[in-house]
């Protein structure tokens, strides 16, 4: 069970509402085409099928630290895009399968190493896998 708490201050006004309601709809999203990306977009959200995955790899930062990244290959009716996973995400690829359907959310479009746009999800963003 999911347990909330709801803070108010002085400034803050709850109505009281006698409209029954039993489900709050969750906020509506922007869902981008993969065709509609540019560089250097910022709070991208797309819904694509999984292609092609590349395994996970540690690598260091000029501070020293480890960290770990991994890339899938997405594709919607409009085109495809490697999908960069920074941090935490890059473990999602451990419960991925080819052909599952993701939503990735605050995501960033940029030029990759090889010319292309590269979607990137970092710790601001989101991935779920579509059941």
């Amino acid at each position: 069970q999911n347990n909330m708490e709801l803070h108010v201050s002085r400034r803050s006004q709850v109505t009281i509402s006698n409209e029954k309601r039993d489900v709050i709809a969750p906020p509506v999203i922007k869902i981008s085409k993969i065709s509609e990306l540019k560089n250097n977009s910022r709070s991208v959200n797309v819904q694509a099928r999984v292609v092609h995955m590349k395994p996970g790899k540690e690598f260091k930062r000029s501070s020293g630290e480890t960290g770990r990244v991994a890339s899938i290959d997405i594709k919607d009716e409009t085109g495809s895009i490697a999908l960069v996973l920074w941090g935490e995400h890059a473990y999602t690829t451990n419960k991925l399968f080819t052909n599952d359907i993701v939503t990735v959310q605050n995501a960033y479009v940029k030029e990759g190493s090889r010319g292309s746009i590269e979607l990137n999800l970092e710790r601001a963003g989101e991935i779920a896998i579509n059941q």
